[in-house]
């Protein structure tokens, strides 16, 4: 469902050219949540977890200073998605202010 959905989104262009995954805690986006960013916490981030994505998306990966997204990254390329490490929530909510994304 979650793929179908992503797909949706990433067709009427609604998160331009990529779609961010949040790979911080629970606790962590309790505190400061990042819109319209996927979670999927790092712990989570496992080869089931990534049959809900689509690999005709470009993913933005950040957390809280980048070293968690810079892990998810590697598996993700490992795995045949594109992805970036868009290191931190706050360059995400950034964008997200100013429609960029």
């Amino acid at each position: 469902m979650k793929m179908i959905l992503i797909t949706l989104l990433f067709s009427f262009n609604l998160y331009a050219d990529s779609i961010g995954i949040d790979v911080r805690s629970y606790w962590e986006t309790k505190m400061n949540a990042a819109p319209g960013a996927i979670h999927i916490p790092m712990n989570k981030l496992n080869k089931e977890k990534l049959k809900e994505l689509s690999k005709d998306v470009e993913y933005k990966v950040f957390c809280e200073a980048g070293g968690r997204a810079e892990e998810a990254v590697k598996f993700l390329k490992t795995n045949g998605y594109k992805a970036i490490n868009f290191n931190s929530w706050r360059e995400w909510n950034q964008l997200e202010k100013k429609g960029l994304k």
